[in-house]
């Protein structure tokens, strides 16, 4: 590629001096910016750039350098400014003419940097668009995932992004996802993709697809079963956003409560389903009775706080409360107490 036919070519010059000297390296780096050399000037933006927010005060010099003569020059120089995290409603125009660059590589960069600008930017929401029917797929993949960033404002592009939908491998896919999860529910005409998605081999865009589900149609009547199904996945990059989008239902959600009690011995699971079922807030106390005799300390306190807000409806866990005001643990024994004298009252 052109990076590695520049490094080759600049050696270690800039990457040795400034391993050796950090910022104090910024004079002589900055002198390298304007060498007749490529390599030097590419090694230098390279180097400055991973200086990132040290270096603000050379964006001027890195905005020129995305007119270089040389493709790599030009994309280091862009990836020198997202480091310093320059405001890209500065350097519109910039973007706007790197966005037709030769290389689709500085074209990705360009679209990436687009999405930060967001919050109401109408001509960089067009340029993102435009860029989703790129030629390259470097740059309809960037151009995706910048739009996740302008969220709802991104719902114009729903038709782009189902045509890309039908051809898209995984990593599109997920791109995909991703940004109808932020459109939320400007994007149900996607429903049917993602509903696909659900069975996808993949375990990251089954993931994906649950989280976009959840954003699209969040009162939807089939989705506390369609969650409740994804719970018996192997995968806990479909387990997990399937037991968040079940706690974000609250007690609509109450009919996957025996399933999600199931998985508190779980230990990658435990955290989200205590979450969970605090949002739920399940009426039954059977389930609660269980827990008092999970090994988790943690699980042990979550249902003998449950129980003493149940009241008068779980007076039969008294017996196992009581036993619990002898636990290892302090805070399992007090929440014991508490339990016992709020069911009693």
């Amino acid at each position: 590629t052109p990076l590695d036919e520049l490094r080759s070519g600049g050696g270690h010059w800039a990457r040795t001096i400034l391993n050796n000297s950090g910022a104090l390296a910024m004079p002589a780096l900055e002198e390298g910016l304007d060498s007749e050399h490529p390599p030097v000037r590419f090694l230098a933006l390279e180097a400055l750039g991973g200086l990132g927010s040290l270096a603000r005060q050379l964006e001027p010099t890195y905005r020129k350098a995305t007119s270089d003569p040389v493709v790599a020059v030009r994309l280091a120089a862009l990836v020198a400014l997202e480091a310093v995290d320059a405001d890209p409603r500065r350097l519109a125009t910039i973007l706007h003419r790197r966005c037709t660059d030769e290389s689709p590589e500085v074209r990705a960069v360009a679209v990436r940097l687009l999405g930060k600008s967001k919050d109401g930017n109408q001509q960089a929401l067009e340029l993102v668009d435009r860029a989703l029917e790129d030629r390259d797929p470097a740059v309809r993949l960037a151009a995706v995932a910048a739009l996740e960033d302008f969220g709802a404002e991104a719902e114009a592009s729903m038709p782009k992004l189902n045509a890309l939908a039908a051809e898209a491998d995984g990593a599109m896919r997920m791109a995909i996802l991703g940004t109808l999860a932020a459109v939320g529910g400007g994007a149900s005409e996607a429903l049917p993709m993602v509903q696909t998605s659900l069975e996808d081999p993949d375990p990251l865009v089954r993931g994906a697809a649950i989280s976009a589900l959840v954003a699209i149609e969040p009162e939807g009547e089939s989705l506390t079963e369609t969650l409740s199904k994804m719970l018996s996945d192997k995968s806990p990059s479909v387990r997990h956003p399937a037991i968040e989008g079940l706690g974000q239902r609250g007690e609509d959600a109450r009919s996957a409560a025996p399933l999600l009690f199931k998985l508190l011995d779980e230990d990658e699971d435990r955290g989200l389903v205590l979450d969970a079922l605090r949002r739920i807030r399940p009426t039954d106390p059977d389930p609660y009775i269980i827990a008092l005799d999970n090994r988790e300390p943690r699980v042990r306190l979550f249902a003998c706080e449950a129980l003493g807000r149940l009241g008068k409806k779980a007076e039969k866990a008294i017996p196992q409360l009581e036993r619990l005001t002898n636990d290892r643990y302090d805070f399992v024994r007090r929440r014991a107490g508490d339990a016992i004298k709020r069911i009693r009252e």
